[in-house]
């Protein structure tokens, strides 16, 4: 396996190309090099020879970066098929949004890679690069993995409850969910309309934010947008940090390697002279966060998914066959009030963590289960679910050697602080920014 999209900066990737020191020619040669060599099945469609990308680009900030688009993303060039059988070789004929931001700046779209089944929870035919007999993660697992074999630097995923954050825990890699409405989703793949949140998953914590401003809207067309992302006072992590750490009801979830990892890290945090870090307790009327979120989830997919449902039954996994059948006994009633309990658990939340710079709570409960136990309930859907910042940063192994990540979380808005805090964290060599190395 070649190592250089792991080992290398995108920035430092350009200044190769600046420098005459590699080509087009030869990133792209990297690319299919580890794809041939990769028996992880990442890849729904693969061909670097479309050359998609854009023939004037507006900037070369990704000048000839290659990406993974997760298979539920518009393409002009790729079928997409949203892990489906009934959607096989379906053309949109365009591309989504933000995928035309990327190929505007310079990069290049490789392929598309593995999603579960309409992007929800149906185990798919990719397997995790640690260990084959592990769970990859489900809906943005083709992602993860097509970053964790080093096959791109980075590929784009969305995330409805942990779909960008477990796949990046389970194999190592990081994976970023900037704040709801940040990153636009004309062109994908609707599921849930106050849950579906777009993000990226890459091999280093430096890309983050060349990636991120890649991708996000800008400008004062969006005014929230423009007033609190564009228009930020940036914190200055010089001077003192206020980090809070948040273990909610879901704490006792968590492996006892995760919980002494974690504690490990907050102590390492403590003796930095400007960090000062406190214990936030997560709100006890919010303790049914995982109802509120499944009652709006199953409800969206019984609406969306019913003609997929009613026409083609055989064509649906049991999985999806089942939360359809869900959603379509919650009421109007319970599916209003949940909205409004999302409103409400949205405002507390970000009222809670605003006077923090950064907070920290573990991204999975443990390392990957195996590919026939079910998955624990773990923290990543009450950030999905609170509209805020998400990232899942892999910094840790459990004794049998499997990655699992932490989360660095700030209220809505404030993405650059955590890749700020990040930087800082690198530059101070409290962490290292690359991914988990197979």
């Amino acid at each position: 396996m070649n190592y250089f999209f792991i080992e290398n900066t995108i920035e430092e990737i350009i200044d190769l190309q600046s420098n005459k020191k590699i080509s087009h020619g030869e990133i792209i040669d990297i690319v299919r090099e580890n794809y041939s060599n990769d028996p992880f099945f990442a890849w729904e469609n693969f061909n670097p020879d479309v050359n998609d990308k854009s023939e004037f680009p507006i900037n070369n900030k990704l000048l000839n970066i290659p990406f993974g688009t997760k298979d539920i993303f518009n393409t002009s060039k790729f079928p997409t098929c949203m892990g489906s059988e009934i959607w096989k070789g379906f053309e949109p004929g365009n591309n989504a949004r933000v995928v035309d931001s990327l190929l505007n700046s310079g990069a290049i779209n490789v392929g598309k890679t593995v999603t579960a089944e309409f992007a929800v929870h149906e185990l798919n035919k990719t397997l995790n690069p640690f260990d084959i007999q592990k769970m990859p993660g489900t809906s943005s697992s083709g992602s993860a993995v097509s970053v964790a074999t080093g096959t791109v630097p980075f590929a784009i995923g969305t995330q409805t409850a942990g779909s960008i954050s477990r796949p990046s825990s389970y194999c190592g890699v990081w994976g970023f969910k900037p704040s709801f409405g940040l990153i636009p989703r004309t062109g994908v793949l609707k599921t849930t309309d106050s849950l579906d949140q777009v993000g990226f998953l890459t091999t280093n914590a430096l890309n983050l934010r060349t990636i991120f401003d890649c991708m996000r809207v800008k400008g004062p067309n969006y005014p929230f947008v423009f007033d609190h992302v564009d228009n930020r006072d940036e914190k200055d992590f010089k001077k003192e940090i206020r980090v809070g750490f948040i273990k909610t009801y879901i704490w006792n979830n968590c492996k006892d390697y995760v919980k002494k990892e974690f504690n490990n890290f907050l102590n390492i945090l403590d003796k930095e002279k400007n960090i000062n870090i406190e214990e936030i307790i997560f709100p006890d009327e919010y303790k049914n966060a995982h109802e509120i979120h499944s009652n709006i989830y199953n409800k969206s997919l019984s609406y969306y998914f019913k003609k997929e449902r009613e026409f083609n039954p055989d064509n649906i996994s049991k999985i999806m066959n089942k939360m359809i059948e869900i959603g379509e006994n919650i009421s109007f009633e319970q599916y209003d009030r949940a909205l409004n309990d999302q409103i409400s658990f949205t405002k507390n939340i970000n009222k809670l963590f605003s006077t923090y710079d950064i907070i920290l709570s573990p991204t999975t409960v443990g390392s990957a289960p195996n590919r026939d136990e079910k998955e624990i309930d773990d923290c990543s859907l009450l950030w999905t679910l609170s509209l805020i910042p998400s990232l899942s940063a892999p910094l840790f192994r459990c004794p049998e050697q499997m990655p699992f990540n932490i989360h660095f979380l700030s209220s809505r808005w404030k993405d650059f602080n955590i890749i700020t805090f990040i930087e800082y964290l690198v530059k101070k060599e409290i962490i290292s920014p690359k991914c988990q190395i197979i």
